[in-house]
């Protein structure tokens, strides 16, 4: 038959405190920081669907970073798009004003002059830079001139880079998107044609008073604005997606969220209750443990 002593009495007695002094430690940990789990020893269920939340939501938020970033360059391209688009509508309109044939001299080098203007600007769109590097050439210039004593272009030439395409960012599990557009799509139309010899030859028959010249750029502009049109149309169709797939990446994103929130959060006001009553177990099990040792010394005297 057991026998029960002073000793075990104490034993007990100090065992059963630490456990409420643990479970009270417990409790004012989840009051203090709010989380009804933080290690998965502690529910090896829930602790490992958090892990996995966790993970999901860690994978969401880089598509999400790819996301905004090829969205970016999406609509730093589009800018493009429109800035050319501009530019050779003004080009068409001073080219319109050549063909008619009732400008005097003076008015066609006038003309010619502002042509020569809009080739060096549309140089500089399709030579831009978003931050450090180059929207169409990354580290390479796109196009570069080749000049005439006076300083004037007089021919344009096109990099290895400006071949090169769009880089592709991952969205999701097998989920890519080109971020961005190539220079080509932006810059060349018809049979690998390109605008800036476009408008080149545009001036030199302005220049040179050929008129079958300035008739021909006309219809070329027409071409090359069709063609600006229809990629334009694409870099919109490539924004419409990366914005769906950023609205569902954030949608998930939340989801995720409050699916881990649901798991480890605590309920404030069951925490302040359990920390009390555990907080009254606690001295309950001291008020006890006195006694005991109490008249545990008794016995030695």
């Amino acid at each position: 038959m057991f026998r029960v002593t002073h000793n075990s009495l104490v034993n007990q007695s100090i065992d059963a405190t630490q456990e409420r002094f643990r479970k009270l430690a417990d409790a004012q940990r989840e009051v203090s920081t709010g989380k009804s789990i933080e290690r998965v020893s502690q529910d090896p269920r829930r602790g490992s669907a958090i892990i996995d939340l966790q993970s999901r939501i860690g994978r969401g938020e880089q598509y999400l970073r790819n996301a905004q970033t090829a969205k970016h360059d999406l609509q730093t391209a589009e800018s493009v798009a429109q800035q050319t688009n501009d530019l050779l509508t003004r080009v068409r309109s001073l080219s319109l004003r050549v063909a008619n044939g009732s400008l005097s001299e003076s008015d066609k080098v006038a003309i010619a002059g502002q042509v020569d203007q809009e080739l060096n600007e549309l140089l500089r769109i399709a030579n831009q830079k978003s931050g450090r590097r180059h929207v169409f050439g990354g580290d390479e210039l796109p196009y570069t001139t080749g000049l005439d004593d006076a300083g004037k272009i007089v021919s344009i030439e096109a990099s290895t880079a400006t071949s090169r395409e769009p880089n592709e960012v991952i969205l999701g599990d097998g989920e890519r998107l080109k971020a961005g557009i190539a220079a080509g799509d932006i810059f060349e139309y018809g049979e690998g044609e390109n605008m800036f010899d476009l408008v080149l030859s545009l001036r030199n028959s302005i220049e040179s008073n050929d008129n079958e010249g300035v008739t021909a750029a006309v219809g070329g502009l027409d071409e090359a604005l069709d063609s600006l049109e229809a990629s334009t149309a694409l870099i919109g169709t490539r924004i419409a997606a990366v914005q769906n797939t950023n609205d569902r990446l954030e949608t998930a994103k939340l989801e995720s969220t409050q699916a881990m929130s649901e798991l480890a959060d605590a309920d404030v006001v069951d925490s302040i209750s359990r920390y009390n009553q555990e907080e009254a177990y606690y001295q309950m099990s001291l008020q006890v443990s006195a006694r005991i040792m109490q008249k545990s010394l008794l016995s030695f005297i």
